[in-house]
């Protein structure tokens, strides 16, 4: 087995964003810097070369802002009210307590189970900016953040779900795939030899893990062989992937993998990319990967991310 590698994630900035953050700043905010919530959508790209964005405009400031697709993340916004106060958090120390802040939040989610209930609560990003409202400049950096885990994850090689599966059996796979709710990221995925694959939200993992064939359960604690093919009875994670990279998931399944070896106890997990493609998922765009996962301490792990 290799790293598990991630594909990274790029920013996408509407003009309308800027011009309802002036308007909060003017009407609103004033002098102050508390920190407000923040939505943004994650785009995804059908070209291999090009990185999935997380996309902000003017209704990432609404707090009522309804869920788009299962790209929606949560985030926040720390607006500056100097250009020094905002050059400060380039320095890594600033830049790593702000991070650190974050990662808190996620870890605690991840350890009290909160996060089986609501998966957006997996993933975070940061928005620190400065807008020089006389000269119509706006500075800005996200950070995408994620918790390292003890050991990195592992991974053979990805393939294709009509590859691993067949056409007709990845076809369903897809389609049980694109009936998830559009506020879950993620999902589980039942798969049972002569059966149709049944989704489940993540706060049915402990439940089907212990209904699952012993086979199954030696598999999830990574006690088996990795092959190609499909399980008598199998759980697997799904999750809605933003990334173009045919070898490599996006950035943002690290922490569900932190979460099932953490919450759940898997070291040993199959996980479905659901990649969609003219408004469905795409069994031979998507991809199946078969992860090795550490065991994870209690202790708080540390965050980084991508700025």
């Amino acid at each position: 087995m290799d790293v598990l590698r991630f594909q990274a994630i790029n920013s996408a900035v509407d003009t309308t964003f800027w011009a309802e953050l002036q308007r909060l700043k003017l009407g609103e905010l004033r002098l102050s810097e508390r920190p407000l919530a923040l939505q943004g959508w994650l785009q995804a790209s059908s070209d291999p070369t090009m990185a999935p964005a997380l996309r902000v405009d003017q209704s990432s400031l609404q707090p009522d802002a309804t869920c788009k697709t299962q790209g929606q993340q949560q985030g926040t916004i720390m607006n500056t009210n100097t250009k020094e106060s905002f050059a400060a958090f380039e320095g890594a120390a600033a830049r790593k307590e702000v991070i650190q802040q974050t990662a808190a939040n996620i870890w605690a989610a991840i350890r009290d189970g909160s996060a089986l209930r609501n998966p957006t609560l997996l993933h975070r990003f940061l928005l620190l900016t400065f807008a020089d409202l006389k000269r119509y400049h706006f500075h800005y950096m996200f950070a995408f953040v994620a918790l390292e885990p003890p050991e990195a994850f592992k991974s053979v090689p990805a393939v294709t779900l009509d590859h691993a599966f067949g056409a007709d059996r990845a076809a369903e796979v897809a389609v049980a795939c694109g009936s998830a709710s559009p506020d879950q990221p993620f999902w589980l995925l039942h798969l049972r030899s002569g059966q149709a694959p049944e989704r489940h939200p993540l706060s049915s993992w402990a439940e089907l893990l212990a209904a699952s064939s012993p086979s199954e359960t030696a598999f999830s604690n990574g006690q088996a062989a990795s092959d190609g093919r499909e399980r008598a009875d199998e759980v697997l994670l799904g999750w809605a992937d933003p990334g173009s990279s045919p070898e490599n998931p996006a950035w943002p399944l690290r922490n569900a993998l932190l979460l099932a070896a953490k919450a759940v106890g898997v070291r040993r997990l199959r996980v479905v990319c659901a990649r969609t493609r003219g408004g469905v998922v795409n069994a031979s765009a998507s991809l199946l990967l078969d992860v090795s996962l550490p065991e994870v301490p209690p202790e708080r792990c540390a965050g980084e991310g991508i700025v």
